[in-house]
């Protein structure tokens, strides 16, 4: 199997195992909203007395940074394509890796933020646990994201250069 096709089928397959998450999880926001109270989620420091404000609040936010996410996912999945048809000096894979990288860094930078003002407006503890993990995907995302941005840069120029050649 050549590398190309490797590459695709991972992210198609990563890119399937995501989608449940998609369809899903607005359904568990509106129960936890139809029936507050209910101690569904019982992991977490403030929904020990059930589900409030603070944690619907918490799971809206989790659930869009995971749309912006799955977005820059889907359009990693369209590149994929994209190199595995050989089209990548196009415009369309230019505006394609802008894409990945607006949302990947995006994502990456948004989700330790809204961490942080979870543990200084909603937490009761007041204190910040990045773990190894956390710490390491965000910073993955945004070393991604940025990867991406330089790459559109790079097919843009070289598309322009094909052009001046031909």
């Amino acid at each position: 199997m050549k590398l190309n096709q490797l590459f695709k089928l991972l992210i198609d397959i990563a890119f399937y195992l995501l989608v449940p998450v998609i369809v899903l999880f607005p359904g568990t926001i509106l129960y936890l909203l139809i029936f507050p109270g209910q101690k569904v989620i019982t992991q977490l420091p403030y929904a020990e007395d059930g589900v409030g404000w603070q944690t619907v609040l918490i799971l809206l936010t989790v659930f869009v940074e995971y749309l912006l996410f799955f977005v820059g996912f889907y359009n990693l999945r369209k590149f994929a394509m994209m190199l595995l048809k050989n089209k990548i000096f196009t415009k369309a894979s230019v505006e394609r890796s802008k894409k990945i990288g607006r949302f990947f860094t995006i994502c990456g930078v948004s989700s330790p933020l809204l961490k942080l003002l979870y543990v200084l407006f909603l937490s009761s503890q007041n204190q910040i646990e990045f773990g190894i993990s956390d710490s390491q995907l965000y910073l993955f995302l945004v070393i991604i994201g940025l990867f991406f941005l330089i790459l559109s840069r790079a097919f843009e120029r070289a598309m322009l250069l094909e052009q001046r050649i031909n």
